[in-house]
């Protein structure tokens, strides 16, 4: 009998409701049914078991899904509550209530009514609301609630969606305004107790961060693979890093041993699987002395050297850094071009931070000290993100000159206290034909939450460092920024003392 904990359990309907007018004509919206399968798919892929509740229209597709996916259609409102009614016992760990339902179901006449009036005049009834029956059924906590409205403020559409699930008490809310929705862009809010965070970016990215805002209240993620955890690799100051490895514990693994499960952890000790290393085989090939990150197998001992994979050229920068030791390359290196490493005659490469082109840019962390806020904006040109204030630096200028004078022109916030010296230093672009970027942060405490304007650049706010960290599309270098502040508080560090340099 397997140890390993049973894969979690969502049900996710999409598509909308078609209620019958007469033998004939129906009442209809114009949901498609896109969003729900593309969760579908994504959970499929991330090995949690989905059963999908789809409108009659998406059973072409339904062919298309992947083995283990179960397809349950439905027509009208009653055959959508019947397949409910037969899915919901045992309670799925999820709830994923994307289908849209008619909220009126017209009188039905028999047979076909005539076409040769003028006017026609439907009679319809208010329809009664699936979405407390699901949460009577398995719980609220359970239950993600969908909210669309069409051309109205933001903030009315959040007022709605969080009005819904304090209502009902839902997991949380997915709010979408129709007039944003285009063919493959699917921006989304998701709404929740602890607050609103936007998503952007195409469907199937949406339904990526989706998955990832749930977390299984009483579920584990399966894990598979062979492997014996032997010790930790300590990772040096990624600091100089391009880009900043992701936040994932970096697990040192020797031998293979298939009857022991690997577990993997990440900084916040959650339980996770293998990510893509899946792949068993892909672990014995390895052999001892390979060392892991997250699952993905990154380098090879060889000799006293290292062998460096280039499946992921992140994660093989951070290595490279704190290893030290570059012996060769093994796989494709497009990769390590396009993040702006450079070649040398003799074959070996050149790291960004070794790079003498690189042009000068600047952005500022400021930081409410009565309160531990932080400001960051949302750009409103691409790539549409969250970022700290900041640019390219002018001639002459230090990079706390940049950085507040970026500051002023972005935000309207002017602050004459600059730091003493940056931070932290990444490194951005290089790819062939495209410039590399020094960026320097640096850190500027406050007495208080100065007022912001928005400017045609960036949408400024003010919020705290736990619900910057929730957002799904913050600027990688600012993740990076932001976790070492906190890392810095907890090891009893000032305010004042991030204006310093690390070391």
């Amino acid at each position: 009998m397997s140890d390993l904990p049973a894969r979690p359990h969502v049900l996710i309907t999409a598509g909308g409701t078609s209620e019958a007018i007469d033998d004939v004509r129906t009442l209809s919206n114009r949901s498609t049914g896109r969003l729900g399968v593309a969760l579908a798919l994504e959970a499929h892929a991330r090995g949690i078991r989905v059963t999908l509740v789809g409108a009659a229209g998406l059973a072409d597709r339904a062919e298309r899904l992947p083995e283990g996916v179960r397809f349950v259609p439905f027509t009208d409102t009653a055959s959508l509550r019947r397949a409910l009614e037969a899915h919901l016992d045992p309670a799925p760990d999820a709830v994923w209530m994307a289908a849209a339902v008619a909220d009126y179901v017209p009188r039905v006449h028999a047979g076909k009514l005539p076409s040769t009036a003028e006017h026609l005049v439907i009679e319809a009834e208010r329809n009664d609301k699936l979405l407390p029956w699901i949460v009577s059924r398995v719980g609220g906590g359970r239950v993600i609630g969908f909210k669309l409205l069409s051309g109205v403020p933001t903030a009315r559409l959040l007022e709605v969606a969080e009005a819904q699930r304090a209502a009902l008490g839902l997991r949380a809310t997915v709010a979408n305004d129709l007039s944003q929705l285009g063919e493959g862009a699917h921006p989304a809010w998701w709404v929740e107790a602890a607050g609103a965070r936007p998503i952007l970016g195409p469907r199937s990215e949406t339904a990526s961060a989706l998955l990832d805002a749930w977390h299984p209240p009483d579920a584990k993620r399966a894990i598979v693979g062979p492997g014996r955890l032997r010790h930790r690799a300590a990772l040096q100051d990624p600091s100089g890093v391009h880009p900043p490895p992701r936040p994932w514990t970096r697990l040192a693994l020797d031998g293979a041993d298939a009857s022991r499960p690997e577990v993997v952890l990440g900084d916040d000790n959650a339980l996770w699987g293998l990510g893509g290393a899946w792949d068993v085989a892909r672990w014995q090939a390895a052999g001892p002395g390979a060392l892991f990150v997250h699952g993905q197998v990154v380098a090879t001992r060889a000799g006293s050297g290292w062998r460096l994979h280039t499946e992921d050229t992140g994660w093989i920068e951070a290595h490279a850094a704190a290893l030290g030791d570059l012996a060769h390359l093994e796989g494709p290196t497009a990769g390590w071009a396009d993040r702006g490493w450079v070649q040398r005659e003799d074959g070996a490469w050149v790291a960004p931070w070794h790079r003498q082109d690189a042009r000068p840019a600047a952005s500022v962390l400021v930081i409410d000290v009565s309160r531990g806020d932080v400001l960051l904006g949302m750009r409103k040109k691409p790539p549409l993100r969250w970022s700290l204030p900041g640019g390219r630096g002018e001639p002459d200028e230090d990079a706390a000159s940049t950085a507040l004078r970026e500051l002023r022109e972005e935000t309207g916030l002017v602050l004459c206290d600059g730091a003493s010296a940056p931070r932290w230093t990444f490194f951005l672009g290089g790819q062939p034909g495209a410039p590399l970027w020094r960026l320097q942060v640096v850190v500027v405490p406050t007495l208080g939450a100065g007022a912001v304007t928005e400017t045609e650049e960036l949408a400024p706010a003010w919020m705290s460092i736990d619900a910057a960290l929730h957002l799904d599309n913050l600027a990688p270098t600012v993740r990076h920024v932001l976790r070492d502040v906190i890392a810095h508080r907890a090891r009893g560090g000032t305010w004042d003392a991030l204006r310093q340099p690390t070391a």
